[in-house]
């Protein structure tokens, strides 16, 4: 069964991705996406507690946890032996976080003011930003060279298939 060379190029244009390692399209220079700002509803006398966990969800004892506006730090804590801290004293708008050099965007509410479903305690996992979770495939489905590739997959494959099957 004899094989046409243009179907044998394009079944490889249409398979380098997958052999071609992704670190070659990754964009070294892209400036990572800045955290997210979290909303939280602050306490009577302007209190904002919290518990620090580590990344398997168990407390994570030690350490101090600041607020910090324009610069300076307006309040700390110490994190007890279940994980927990208190921040007091704090007024409303935004602020830092600090916890190990990791900061944490947040705007503070007063009681009572806070958007529905702003939490009134705050969850911090040592050693990694508030927001967890990254959106990996949704960047890479918006990739202009991703989304080529996956066109001339779609056209290649066929014609490949049918020319060899027709030999």
């Amino acid at each position: 069964m004899p094989t046409n060379k243009w179907s044998v190029a394009l079944v490889w244009l249409a398979m380098w991705p997958l052999v071609v390692p992704t670190t070659i399209w990754a964009d070294d220079n892209a400036a990572p996406a800045p955290p997210k700002v979290v909303d939280l509803e602050l306490q009577a006398g302007g209190a904002l507690r919290g518990q620090v966990v580590d990344s398997a969800g168990q407390p994570s004892a030690g350490g101090e946890v600041k607020a910090i506006r324009d610069g300076a730090v307006v309040a700390r804590a110490v994190v007890d032996a279940q994980g927990r801290f208190e921040l007091r004293d704090l007024r409303a708008g935004a602020c830092q976080l600090e916890m190990l050099g990791a900061l944490h965007p947040c705007r503070l509410w007063a009681m009572g003011t806070a958007p529905p479903k702003s939490p009134r305690e705050l969850l911090l996992v040592r050693g990694q930003l508030t927001e967890r979770g990254q959106n990996r495939i949704g960047a890479l489905l918006a990739n202009p060279l991703v989304i080529a590739v996956a066109v001339i997959a779609a056209v290649a494959i066929p014609i490949a298939v049918h020319d060899n099957s027709s030999s």
